[in-house]
């Protein structure tokens, strides 16, 4: 094992200190034991001068027998500090009488009495847990023996003041050591051991390349000596390392180049001859990027590889490099081994290699980055237009309100029989399905944004197919299994996907054919060929068995109004896209012209089956209103016109009103006169005024138990599907007629 040298260093402390505690200790353990001697003689005397002070009266007591007077001086005896049992006997060591801790004191062995001419016997014992002093004197009548007496005295006090001395002594040794570690390591750090790492460090930085590193003398001593000659080899070493370097650098620059350009750049990078365009080296890149090999390109030409796409590409590469010996950002198509094609950026320069014209061409595949910047610019083109649409999609919805609100007043007035009533009746019907046009343009505006639930994929399916396919030709296969995860999407639009998707179907099997619709719960990775981020997603699959699309349309199927279908109007597919696009998901096709088309989805999942939630619902008790004042606040006057004509005709007063603000004002004033509206109808959009959002939120911070009903021609917008989250008590969407306004109006809960 390798020791560092502050490791070495306090290990050299830590010798010299154990050395000098073991002479202290030499030292101190005699101190010791001559301390515990006097302290033992002390006790000794003490115990000899309580017996000799009351020997006589003892022995006149242990003559005459008088033990009620002996006991009483025992007693007075061990009030001693330190005195534990006080004990009597007789000449041949019998006891008489014993006072203090031990009541059973046995009689007195020869081997514990005084043996003559010696009066007292002194010796250590262990009772118990508890170290004695046992002293033992003769009581003597005129120098005859007549009794014993015996004294044990504890020795706690004194041992405890041992180990008090001991761990002072210990505490001492302790601190010089710790003392003595601390001031020997800052001295030696400062002295020694820190202008050594210095010149290790720089000997380490030195081995990394920064010769000529300098380090500062401190001493004048043997190490700033050292210190002194290393900062000359350094200077040294780097002097012949710069003229090393000087010497090379032309070799190296040289090097760098080839090693730079072929070793490290991803992209394609190839030498070429100048005259003939004999390919002389190629980079690792330029074998991943067209998959020819070495031995395939070297000694060989562009034009006999057929790696150019477009002859007109080489052509401007060429008559570049002729005109300004470079060509910078060059798009072309190339040609790999395979025979596929991919999409590059090239840039090329003359350089002289030997005294010979070569061309450098450096080539980086940007394939995917067009492929992106189709799909950005598909997805711009879909928001700019989605933009259009809306606007287009509530002129367009405020216009067919008067014609539906017309139509439906007229037919009230007409009897069924009547010539008018059909042509009306169809009238209504058109109306109808130009709403839904206007509800497909609304995909694509701001109001389209998704209103997410938990949906059952499988569900969805199932019924769009029994719909569409009721009556056809076609056959549907479904491969769906009970596993398949829930998705939270909007349901609408969802359905209005796979809709879509079985109707070009059954359009491209005009004879009939099968339908497949499968299902199935995957996982994608990290950096997935869908650029989808990683996660739990559902993938579906419509596969049919018709006349397929050819390779010219299929790059232009989800392009709002392209189609070629005569009666087509070309948002289907485009709405498709925007749909899946805004539910963050996934939608590719594959067709073959003359077998069939195979759109594929991917959607998030919420990685687990669908569960069924009952949600008890409170039946609301509704008004049947007939007849009572309503507020209608729309900025259109053809609007505001027919709905006032309708409820008219349902029998209710109506007011009417062009702004958010003018609404306000009308019901603050009809609640002032004690005949407040009924309810409010209210245009969610106006244009530079107060919405009926807005509006909506200052009348109920006037007056919380308002009923007021949301209106737009956005059938989408969340505030129409989530009318109670901002205070509405229903929604009627753009274009309505007189059955709906009857039918919503009768749905309020009474007052």
């Amino acid at each position: 094992m390798k020791w560092a040298l502050r490791q070495k260093v306090n290990v050299a402390i830590l010798g010299t200190f154990l050395l000098i505690a073991a002479i202290f200790i030499a030292i101190e353990l005699p101190f010791q034991q001559r301390s515990m001697q006097s302290a033992m003689k002390q006790k000794e005397m003490l115990l000899k001068s309580i017996v000799d002070r009351d020997q006589e009266p003892l022995a006149n007591e242990i003559f005459e027998d008088r033990k009620r007077a002996m006991a009483l001086r025992l007693v007075q005896m061990r009030k001693v500090e330190g005195i534990v049992n006080i004990a009597v006997y007789d000449k041949a060591g019998t006891l008489l009488l014993n006072e203090g801790e031990n009541p059973d004191r046995p009689n007195l062995i020869p081997a514990n009495l005084p043996q003559p001419p010696a009066t007292s016997l002194i010796r250590q014992d262990q009772i118990a847990d508890m170290k004695i002093l046992i002293f033992v004197q003769a009581i003597e009548v005129v120098h005859e023996c007549i009794g014993f007496i015996r004294i044990d005295y504890s020795l706690a006090e004194i041992e405890r003041q041992q180990r008090q001395s001991y761990l002072i002594f210990g505490g001492l040794l302790g601190s010089i050591f710790v003392i003595l570690l601390v001031v020997l390591n800052y001295i030696l750090s400062r002295v020694v051991i820190h202008p050594i790492s210095s010149l290790r460090d720089a000997m380490l930085r030195m081995k990394s390349g920064a010769l000529g590193d300098q380090v500062e003398v401190k001493s004048e001593d043997e190490i700033g000596d050292l210190t002194t000659a290393f900062n000359r080899m350094s200077v040294d070493l780097a002097d012949s390392y710069l003229q090393i370097e000087s010497q090379n650098r032309d070799l190296r620059e040289s090097e760098d180049k080839f090693r730079l350009t072929f070793n490290f750049s991803p992209d394609a990078v190839n030498i070429s001859r100048m005259d003939d365009g004999l390919y002389v080296d190629i980079s690792e890149g330029f074998i991943r990027a067209t998959g020819f090999t070495r031995e395939d390109v070297i000694g060989r030409t562009p034009l006999e590889l057929d790696i150019w796409h477009d002859p007109a590409d080489l052509k401007q590469l060429v008559l570049g490099l002729q005109e300004n010996g470079f060509v910078e950002n060059l798009e072309a198509q190339f040609r790999r081994k395979d025979g596929s094609l991919v999409t590059g950026l090239l840039s090329a320069r003359v350089i002289s290699l030997k005294g010979v014209a070569h061309i450098i061409s450096i080539t980086r595949d940007i394939t995917e980055r067009k492929e992106r910047e189709k799909e950005l610019l598909k997805i711009e083109k879909l928001e700019s237009l989605g933009v259009l649409a809306g606007g287009i999609a509530h002129d367009f919805n405020n216009i067919l309100t008067g014609i539906k609100g017309n139509i439906s007043i007229a037919k009230v007035f007409l009897d069924i029989a009547d010539k008018s009533y059909k042509p009306l009746a169809e009238a209504e019907k058109a109306s109808v399905r130009a709403g839904e046009l206007a509800h497909q343009l609304l995909t694509f505006a701001r109001g389209g944004d998704p209103i997410k639930k938990v949906v059952s994929p499988q569900h969805l399916i199932k019924e769009a197919l029994s719909f569409t396919l009721r009556g056809s030709k076609i056959k549907a296969i479904v491969d769906i299994p009970d596993s398949i995860h829930a998705l939270e999407a909007d349901e609408g639009q969802i359905s209005q996907v796979f809709y879509n998707l079985i109707i070009n179907a059954t359009q491209a099997m005009p004879g009939g054919g099968e339908l497949t619709v499968t299902a199935q719960n995957e996982i994608l990775a990290d950096k997935n060929s869908l650029s989808l981020p990683p996660g739990e997603y559902i993938r579906l699959t419509f596969a049919d068995q018709g006349c397929g699309i050819s390779a010219d349309d299929l790059k232009r199927i989800f392009d709002p109004y392209f189609t070629t279908k005569s009666t087509g109007n070309g948002l289907g597919l485009a709405s498709v896209h925007s749909i899946i696009k805004r539910h963050d998901g996934y939608i590719g096709v594959n067709s073959t012209v003359g077998k069939g088309t195979t759109f594929i989805i991917y959607l998030p999942s919420l990685g687990e089956v669908d569960k069924i939630f009952q949600t008890d619902i409170t039946p609301q008790e509704t008004g049947g209103h007939k007849g009572g004042s309503i507020l209608v606040m729309d900025d259109e006057e053809m609007i505001r016109d027919i709905a006032a004509a309708m409820l008219t005709h349902l029998g209710y007063e109506v007011t009417t009103c062009a702004s958010g603000e003018k609404a306000i004002e009308l019901y603050k004033a009809s609640v002032e006169s004690g005949t407040p509206f009924l309810t409010v109808i209210m245009d969610l959009t106006i244009p530079g005024g107060l919405g009926g959002k807005e509006a909506a939120e200052q009348i109920l911070s006037f007056f919380p138990k308002a009923c007021l009903l949301v209106s737009s021609g956005y059938s989408n917008d969340p505030i129409m599907s989530n009318f109670q989250e901002y205070g509405f008590s229903g929604a009627i969407a753009k274009p309505y007629n007189i059955h709906e306004f009857e039918e919503v109006l009768g749905s309020l809960p009474a007052h």
